[in-house]
Order: C-alpha cells, then structure tokens, then sequence
C-alpha cells in the first residue's frame, strides 16, 4: 500500500492504484465504497489469499479429515470427479488427476497444446475431460488413470465462462460469441 501511496496520507485513492491496478478494480479494496481503501481495507483484502488451500477429503459421518493435497491448486477453476478420478487445472495448464479416496496424485502434466492461464471449470462427459483456457483454447483429455490428452482446438478469441455440456452439444460462451458445438458421431447420426 505505501508503494502506491504518492501522497503519503496513509490511504489510496482511485488515481493512486493505476500505478498496479486497473482504475475499475478499485471497488474490489474500497469494501465500504467511500472512494478510499484505507490501510484495515488494503490489508483484509490483502489477506484475502492467506490461509490453508488445498483439497480436502472429509468423512462427513464424524467429520474427520481423510486426506489433503496442497500441490498445483488452481486459484479459480473448480475441480471435478469424473468416472472415480478428481481433476484439477491451474495456471500454466497444468493437469493432475487424484485418488478420491486416498489423495495420492495419479498424473500431473503441462497440457503442450494450452499451457496459458485457466478461469474456467473443468466439464466432463462422454469419456473425456475438458479444459478451456482463457486463450480460448480447449483440450479433450481422455478420462483414466492415467489420463491422455487426445485433441485441442483454438477458438481465437478469449474464453474465461465454463463451458457447458448438454444434448450431445458443448456450449462455449467466448467473449464475443455464444458457440455450440456437436460430437462428429453425433452429426453423423443425425
């Protein structure tokens, strides 16, 4: 905080964060909305990040906790557990599949084709896991243990919505577009 500080009063305004910041991200530290993050403001939503991440395994019959992974969390993107495997990506494009039942990593690995950075949540169905990067990239990924990386195509344009799957049709919502796309098996079919 005092790094942006210019006028050294002890608080910042909208003018003095564009240094670091986007001047529209300033509603995001001014918790009360009165046009001045003061120091108890920067520091609570500094602290915002602080604590104990990871996933968790918890019995919920007594509570007791089973098991936790504390590597390659991702900061956004929710995990999923797909066909008896938990699915992580975070920043970079890194992958990794879990044990649901005893946390022990099966396959962490750099998706090559959309190691960029990752906003939306995982979607599975039909055998395979999706990732979408925020490049607009998205990356089949063949469910197991271990899992393989089987396509990835590129929308073009940035993608940070999770997509969708419904019908046999994946729904992507770009930042210009709302795309549906169908299975080659099922435009055969049809």
């Amino acid at each position: 905080m005092r790094a942006l500080d210019t006028d050294c009063d002890g608080n910042l305004v909208p003018l003095e964060i564009v240094k670091r910041y986007a001047i529209e991200d300033f509603g995001i530290f001014d918790s009360n909305r009165d046009g001045i993050i003061t120091e108890p403001e920067w520091n609570a939503f500094a602290a915002r990040g602080f604590g104990e991440f990871g996933f968790t395994s918890v019995r919920l019959s007594d509570q007791k906790i089973l098991w936790r992974y504390t590597r390659s969390i991702p900061y956004v993107p929710s995990p999923i557990l797909y066909q008896g495997v938990l699915y992580s990506v975070r920043s970079g494009g890194v992958l990794v599949a879990l044990d649901p039942e005893t946390g022990v990593m099966i396959k962490e690995e750099r998706l090559s084709e959309a190691p960029g950075e990752y906003f939306a949540s995982l979607i599975a169905g039909d055998g395979k896991v999706y990732a979408a990067s925020a490049e607009g990239k998205i990356t089949a990924i063949r469910s197991g243990r271990p899992w393989e990386a089987v396509a990835s195509f590129d929308l073009g344009e940035p993608l940070v919505a999770s997509p969708a799957l419904g019908a046999g049709v994946m729904f992507v919502r770009t930042s210009g577009q709302l795309r549906a796309y169908r299975a080659a098996e099922e435009r055969q079919r049809k």
